[in-house]
């Protein structure tokens, strides 16, 4: 018999197996990020332009993109990634699967993984995708949960990364290394867990 599959309901961007609900690295970790003084109209806007910016960068790499589709909202974002690609060598393996951790009972649907042609060794690496006005450090626990989740499912990513994609078509980015995101990440995993068991 095989495994019931994992669904991710885009909308909701809630994850489940067999009609059982699974918690994300997003929704483990969303105390670490505090929007509290930001306006909900402005935090509206922002969710929308990344997500339009993403699918435009996903687009470009499946080599689907139609860029006369593209919002002119969107467009720098999109000419920063094409620069960091450009720039950084970086090639996509993996684009915007969700996975389960079969243990941990944990999903997540990472950015990008892949390799940097230019970095010695070409090591697997764990990207996410960022058009907020900073990274915040909260991000490199995000890219534990994920590469965590990765590891669990074969795919032995080593490096963490953000791109900042910005409004100007530049772009900054930012490698993690402290293991204490590691640590966090298993710690908001109890705390969850946690929570839950206890009402």
């Amino acid at each position: 018999m095989s495994e019931l599959p994992l669904l991710l309901d885009q909308a909701a961007h809630k994850y489940s197996v067999g009609g059982i609900s699974k918690p994300s690295v997003t929704e483990l970790i969303k105390d670490l990020y505090s929007y509290e003084n930001v306006p909900d109209i402005f935090m509206e806007r922002a969710r929308e332009r990344g997500s339009m910016a993403h699918l435009a960068c996903e687009y470009h790499d499946l080599n689907q993109l139609d860029l006369d589709s593209v919002d002119e909202v969107v467009m720098p974002y999109l000419q920063a990634y094409i620069k960091f690609l450009d720039e950084t060598g970086f090639e996509p393996v993996g684009i915007e699967r969700p996975y389960l951790h079969p243990i941990l009972g944990v999903a997540g649907t990472p950015d990008r993984w892949g390799i940097f042609r230019k970095l010695k060794g070409k090591p697997l690496a764990v990207l996410e995708l960022k058009t907020t006005a900073q990274i915040y450090k909260a991000t490199g626990v995000q890219l534990s949960g994920y590469r965590e989740i990765l590891r669990a499912n074969g795919i032995e990513a080593t490096l963490r990364y953000a791109v900042q994609l910005k409004g100007d078509g530049t772009y900054k980015l930012q490698n993690f290394t402290d293991p204490l995101d590691d640590a966090m990440f298993h710690a908001m995993l109890t705390s969850h867990l946690w929570r839950k068991k206890h009402g």
